[in-house]
């Protein structure tokens, strides 16, 4: 069945092609009369309009690209579940791109998706390629990094400080009274915001009289903690008593292979997570953990990208939201 077109509407409104595009675009110099009619009409026949013709006829689209690392984490859910409505209220459509945290990934979706001339662009991190910088920088549109900070963006940056994250649960557990750490994370090569909580977390250990904590990374985007794994940490380190896990689905696993194994939280081994899901307030005994505002930065981070659009003036360059830490049961 053919597609219904602009000028198929036109006639059976009985009014010009232009003046169908105009009514679809709500232009005031088209009587609200013959807008309603046209409206009315282009409903009827199932029309929808040709966005690819729009771009054509203007310097950007309506689309505004967000790159995250991963489609099936719960935390990049919720950012774009607050992020989404405000930028189609304002008449904008998200195309989401999934990197499994690759920055070589980032960069084709960078390449591909500057095709479709982007209104702007939404990125997840501060670090990307040389080449990724280059051709943002250069592109004449909006670009908003998010969930880090640094003092040097691209544009525009909206998260929270990822050292300090570590830092802060590394104080937290020393005043605890916990003495022989590890840190357990996935893919630290790659999820650089991941390491660096580890690097606050072991340089504030450092500073303060303690051995480097032992560092275990599971080679996979959204690895599952093993018990064989979890084991094997647990053995590698005479005295281990505390665990700090780059994500709270870890430290979950953590805790169920814990009770699984006879072993007393946090009275042989502590746990602390980061993020701070539902999950984690809910089980026994409660993760402790760090919260960060992905909501909130969702909603910030569309509505900076939607204030450049419109150049605003006065946007703070860097948004700082944030983490905060949780203390529960576990640690």
């Amino acid at each position: 069945m053919p597609r219904v077109t602009l000028l198929d509407v036109a006639k059976a409104a009985a009014v010009s092609k232009m003046t169908a595009s105009r009514a679809l675009r709500e232009h005031s110099d088209v009587a609200a009369e013959t807008r309603e009619r046209v409206r009315k009409v282009a409903a009827e026949m199932g029309y929808v309009p040709n966005q690819m013709a729009s771009m054509l006829s203007a310097k950007s689209s309506l689309i505004i690209p967000m790159i995250i690392p991963s489609i099936s984490n719960s935390v990049f859910a919720d950012i774009v579940a607050h992020a989404q409505p405000l930028l189609l209220e304002a008449g904008f459509q998200m195309m989401l791109f999934n990197t499994d945290y690759s920055l070589d990934q980032e960069e084709k979706a960078i390449a591909a998706l500057m095709a479709w001339s982007p209104a702007a662009f939404i990125l997840s991190g501060v670090d990307h390629t040389e080449q990724s910088k280059l051709q943002l920088k250069n592109a004449g549109f909006p670009v908003v990094e998010m969930m880090d900070l640094t003092e040097d963006p691209i544009d525009l940056a909206v998260g929270f400080d990822h050292f300090l994250a570590g830092a802060d649960m590394a104080r937290y557990l020393i005043g605890r009274g916990y003495k022989r750490f590890a840190f357990c994370g996935n893919q630290l090569n790659m999820d650089t915001r991941a390491y660096k909580r580890f690097v606050g977390f072991r340089d504030t250990l450092q500073a303060n009289g303690f051995i480097e904590p032992s560092l275990f990374n599971i080679d996979e985007p959204e690895g599952v903690l093993t018990q064989d794994v979890f084991q094997s940490m647990v053995n590698a380190k005479d005295g281990l008593d505390c665990i700090y896990f780059s994500n709270d689905d870890l430290a979950i696993s953590a805790l169920l292979l814990c009770a699984r194994l006879g072993i007393s939280v946090p009275d042989q081994l502590a746990i602390a997570g980061f993020n701070d899901i539902p999950l984690g307030r809910q089980i026994t005994p409660r993760l402790t953990t760090t919260r960060t505002p992905r909501g909130l930065i969702g909603e910030k981070t569309a509505q900076y990208a939607l204030d450049a659009i419109k150049r605003k003036e006065g946007i703070p360059r860097v948004l700082d939201l944030k983490s905060e830490l949780v203390p529960r049961e576990s640690a």
